[in-house]
C-alpha cells in the first residue's frame, strides 16, 4: 500500500502536524510507502518525519490559490498511490478529480465556524468555499475521522455525513512528569496560537477579576501571535494595567513547553469550537489541574472522566477560585487524568485505526 498524505503549508509544529508526523513514522514503521505533498514545511517537522518522501509544491499566499497548487500536484501524481489522506483545511478540497480512494483526516470542519472579526468579502468568500467543498466531501471523499462526538455532530450538520471518530494520541512519553507543588504561587497558562478562536481575552479578562483575591496570580500565554488581535490584547493589558500580571512567549517546542506546565499551577483553555484538541491532555500527563471551555471539543471527554473543570465565561472566575481554594483536590484530579490519557490516548491506537480505515477504501 502507499500513502499520500496532503497538508497546505507547516510553519511550526502544532498539533495538526504531530498528528501527521506520528502516522507518517507509524507508517513506515510497518513498510508502507508514504509521501507527504505540501507546499511548505517547517525543518522541525521534516527532521522528525522518518523515511517519508516529501513533495513541495509551489507556495501560494491564499487558500484557493494553495488549494489549487496542491491539486495541480495531487492529480500529477494520485497514480502512484493507493490512498490519498488530506488533512488540514483546504488540502480536502485539492482531491476533486481524484479517481483514487480519499481518507480525509478533518482535524476541524472550520468552514462552518463563524468568526466575527471576518470582513464581509471574507465571509462571501467562505460562504462560495464551503458550497465548493461540499460539492467535493459528497462525490470524491470516501472517509473522514473527525476527533470527537462534539466534531463528528458538527460535521454532519455541515456536510450530511457520517464521520468516524478516532481520537488522536498524546506524545505521553514527551510530558509524562511527577509534579512537585508550589501552593505560594498560583501562575496560569494558555497554550496556542493567539487568535480570536482561541479566546485569549478572555483568559485576560479572568485575571482583571481574580487579581485582587489572588494577589500572587499570573497569565501566560504561550503561542504565535496574530498581530490584528495581539493589538486588542496589548489594549486590554494597557487599559487595566495588567503589565505585570501577563507574560507572552512565542511557540516552543515540546521539551521546553513541558518545563513550562511543571513551572505553572493551572491550564487556561477558554477557546472556541476550533483546535487545541491535544493541549489539555499534555497538560495532564504533567499532572497539571486544567479548566477547559464548554465548546472544547474535547469537553464530554473531560468531564465523563472527571479528569479537569468544564466551564464557561459565566463560571470560570467562581471554578478558578475553587480551585485555587482546593489545590489538593485539584492535582488529585490532574493525577487522574494523567492515568487516563497514558491508558487511553496513544499515537499507535489512533494510527492502527487509521490503517484499517486505509485498508477498508482500498479493499471496497
Amino acid at each position: 500500500m502507499r500513502i499520500l498524505i496532503v497538508n497546505p503549508s507547516s510553519y511550526i509544529y502544532g498539533g495538526a502536524e504531530r498528528v501527521i508526523v506520528n502516522l507518517a513514522n507509524y507508517l513506515s514503521s510497518h513498510d508502507i510507502d508514504n509521501t507527504l505533498l505540501t507546499t511548505n514545511i517547517n525543518s522541525n517537522i521534516e527532521s522528525k518525519l522518518i523515511n517519508t518522501e516529501i513533495m513541495i509544491s509551489s507556495l501560494e499566499k491564499s487558500p484557493h490559490a494553495e488549494m489549487m497548487s496542491l491539486h495541480k500536484s495531487v492529480k500529477q501524481i494520485e497514480h502512484r498511490f493507493d490512498v490519498i489522506n488530506p488533512h488540514n483545511y483546504p488540502a480536502e478540497m485539492s482531491i476533486w478529480g481524484c479517481k483514487k480512494p480519499v481518507v480525509w483526516q478533518c482535524n476541524e470542519p472550520i468552514l462552518g465556524i463563524k468568526n466575527d472579526y471576518q470582513s464581509l468579502l471574507m465571509k462571501l468568500s467562505n460562504t462560495l468555499n464551503l458550497m465548493f467543498d461540499r460539492i467535493v466531501i459528497k462525490k470524491y471523499v470516501d472517509e473522514v475521522i473527525v476527533a470527537d462526538l462534539f466534531n463528528a455532530d458538527r460535521f454532519t450538520k455541515i456536510y450530511n455525513k457520517i464521520p468516524k471518530i478516532i481520537h488522536y494520541g498524546i506524545d505521553v512519553d514527551d510530558f509524562n512528569a511527577n509534579r512537585s507543588v508550589d501552593y505560594e504561587s498560583f501562575n496560569m497558562i494558555q497554550v496556542g496560537m493567539i487568535q480570536p478562536f482561541k479566546n485569549q481575552l478572555e483568559s485576560l479578562k479572568i485575571v482583571n477579576t481574580l487579581k485582587e483575591d489572588i494577589p500572587n496570580i499570573k497569565l501566560t500565554l504561550v503561542g504565535w501571535a496574530l498581530p490584528t488581535y495581539k493589538h486588542i490584547l496589548d489594549e486590554y493589558i494597557k487599559l487595566n494595567n495588567l503589565q505585570e500580571y501577563v507574560t507572552f512567549i512565542q511557540h516552543i517546542d515540546g521539551h521546553e513547553m513541558k518545563k513550562l506546565y511543571l513551572s505553572h499551577d493551572l491550564l487556561l483553555h477558554p477557546i472556541h469550537s476550533q483546535g487545541g484538541w491535544l493541549t489539555p491532555f499534555e497538560a495532564l500527563c504533567t499532572e497539571l489541574p486544567i479548566i477547559v471551555s464548554k465548546e472544547f471539543t474535547a469537553s464530554g471527554i473531560i468531564k465523563q472522566n472527571d479528569i479537569g473543570i468544564v466551564s464557561d465565561s459565566n463560571n470560570y472566575v467562581k471554578d478558578i477560585l475553587e480551585i485555587y481554594n482546593n489545590r489538593k483536590e485539584s492535582y488529585i484530579k490532574a493525577k487522574r487524568g494523567k492515568v487516563w490519557v497514558n491508558e487511553n490516548l496513544s499515537w499507535n491506537r489512533y494510527c492502527e485505526q487509521m490503517l484499517n480505515v486505509f485498508n477498508k477504501v482500498t479493499n471496497g
